[in-house]
């Protein structure tokens, strides 16, 4: 071993020191009045299964308390390196007083083995101890042979003035021995290696709960076999180790659960029947009216609403804003900005309903009213006061949109729905895996599987985004649409009749909204009026005396953030 020659370096030069300090430690162990050991001598055999036959007979000076039972602790797992212990197994454990079998009961735990020994009666004086013991792991191949380590003197409660430890082994080729508290380096008082290769090791002065422990090298080419065991220790690095196995393993469920949420969405997420270019069917947001007049025909009459929850799969904030200003548009709403209470803050809003027919309201619509003013108890509602609305009420404005869109043939199922299902499903999936992780993390060394487990369920939660699926009918909608967001985002207002520009600019704004266009054609509405003149107000918004339609650019964008934080704080949605 590579070692051997630094150790037998190291207990030679020792032992000259020793000699001086071991009269003065044994004669400092035996002046206590207390129990000692006062001479022990043990006898080691190493098997060729490589286990150890440790007979061991104490000496044992019993003090003025009579002692009726002894304890002695055997550590059977000890660090090996940074990552691993090193565990010996200790069994046949016998004792005997004075030539009388004593009871031995024990207990493991903590790393120790705790032996208790039945002396049958307290006695006094001086009696002979003796224990037998087998112990396996003690033998561990190294680059140089086999090594034979075990501690023979440990875990006594007594000090013991003289210790005699004699291995027998085949073809032993050095030998060490080290005495102290756990872990020291110091020599023993002798450690001889005789003609016969039968090591000696002496140690003169032990304090109470010191060890001796020797050590052995044999020939590579020894019969005996190493039985050492190795058992990882339990750390988050070792929980979570990067090996062939656990990479490969969370490689594999990783691209599982992409190829299983490519399936689903392959299955049941994808559109039906969706054309590959809107512009085929040939729609136009103008059309003309038999009596010539020019009128906005949106594709199947969809309103904003609908339009923005079929475009993003989703009954957004700014679905909601842009459908009251429709209603505002068709007449049951009228918008009135107010003053501004300061010079810091924006203006005050006030929603009028107006006596308008309500028998073609959709219910999404009505239940937006019902929103707006309090269930119909009221005709003139502030933002604040729809800030404060109960949150069920716009819920309630979000489920029978979804309703509607499914009922109108674009979906195949509620998108709410859908997206539900899938986010649930990987929310538990993911809640598994962290329960799973835990407990691989400390039992075994696959805490990276957990983690691949709890990966898979928020892949499976991200794919619920892409879950809904539209009918045919909704795909071809939506081609439309695009259409319709083509224009709106390239238009100037050029082609719209001068004598109905103004109206037909306010008719584009509701759906201008959903796309996050309304600044352009705010503007476009703006440039109908008559710069610098002022403007008696419109039939759907009313707003100061100094008012100029120049301003509905700032009114409408300040009016549409308004509205948005009113129904949900802090939140502006787009698409």
């Amino acid at each position: 071993m590579a070692r051997a020659p630094r150790l037998r370096t190291l207990a030679v030069a020792a032992t000259a020191a020793l000699a001086v300090l071991v009269p003065v430690a044994a004669a400092a162990a035996a002046a206590p009045a207390d129990d000692v050991v006062s001479e022990l001598v043990a006898g080691v055999r190493v098997e060729e299964d490589g286990s150890l036959r440790v007979t061991e007979t104490q000496r044992y000076d019993f003090g003025r308390t009579p002692n009726a039972d002894l304890r002695r602790t055997l550590r059977i797992r000890v660090p090996f390196d940074a990552d691993q212990d090193e565990v010996f197994t200790v069994t046949n454990v016998r004792a005997s007083v004075d030539g009388r079998s004593a009871p031995v009961s024990r207990d493991d735990s903590d790393g120790l083995a705790t032996l208790a020994v039945d002396l049958g009666r307290p006695l006094t004086g001086r009696h002979t101890l003796r224990f037998d013991y087998d112990v396996q792991g003690a033998v561990r191949r190294t680059s140089d042979g086999l090594e034979v380590s075990w501690p023979v003197v440990q875990g006594l409660s007594t000090p013991v003035r003289s210790a005699r430890v004699n291995l027998s082994a085949p073809a032993v080729s050095w030998a060490v021995c080290f005495a102290g508290g756990a872990g020291s380096t110091m020599p023993c008082t002798a450690a001889q290696l005789g003609e016969s290769s039968a090591p000696v090791f002496v140690q003169q002065g032990l304090g109470t709960g010191e060890r001796m422990t020797i050590v052995a090298g044999l020939p590579a080419a020894s019969a005996v076999r190493p039985d050492q065991r190795l058992d990882q220790r339990w750390s988050l690095r070792t929980a979570f180790s990067l090996t062939p196995l656990t990479i490969g393993l969370l490689v594999g469920l990783v691209a599982l659960a992409g190829f299983s949420v490519f399936a689903l969405w392959w299955t049941r997420g994808r559109d039906t029947g969706a054309p590959k270019n809107g512009q085929e069917d040939g729609y136009r947001p103008l059309v003309a009216d038999p009596d010539g007049r020019t009128r906005f025909a949106p594709p199947e009459g969809i309103r904003p609403g609908q339009m923005g929850t079929l475009v993003d799969e989703r009954a957004d904030v700014v679905d909601i804003v842009a459908t009251v200003l429709d209603l505002a548009m068709r007449g049951l709403l009228v918008i009135e900005e107010g003053g501004r209470p300061s010079r810091h803050r924006g203006p005050q809003w006030l929603i009028h309903r107006t006596g308008a027919a309500v028998d073609d309201l959709a219910p999404y619509e009505r239940a937006l009213l019902d929103l707006l003013f309090d269930g119909g108890s009221r005709d003139v509602v502030s933002l604040p006061e729809i800030a404060g609305a109960p949150s069920e009420r716009l819920d309630a404005v979000r489920d029978q949109l979804y309703a509607d869109v499914h009922a109108r043939g674009w979906f195949h199922h509620r998108p709410d729905a859908v997206r539900s299902r899938w986010t649930t499903a990987g929310a538990a999936l993911a809640l598994v895996g962290v329960v799973l992780t835990v407990v691989l993390a400390i039992t075994t060394e696959l805490g990276l599987v957990g983690l691949a487990v709890v990966l898979t369920g928020g892949v499976l939660a991200w794919g619920g985004d892409l879950a809904p699926s539209r009918t045919g009918k909704g795909s071809a909608l939506l081609a439309r649409l695009r259409d319709l967001r083509r224009y709106l985002a390239t238009a100037d207002g050029s082609d719209l009749p001068e004598n109905h520009r103004a109206e037909l600019a306010a008719r584009f704004l509701p759906y201008a909204v959903v796309f996050g266009l309304e600044d352009r054609w705010a503007e476009t509405f703006a440039a109908s009026g008559r710069p610098g003149a002022p403007d008696a107000g419109l039939e759907w918004f009313r707003a100061p005396e100094d008012w100029h339609r120049i301003d509905v650019p700032d009114s409408l964008d300040a009016f549409v953030a308004a509205l948005s934080n009113a129904i949900s704080p802090g939140r502006r949605l787009r698409i």
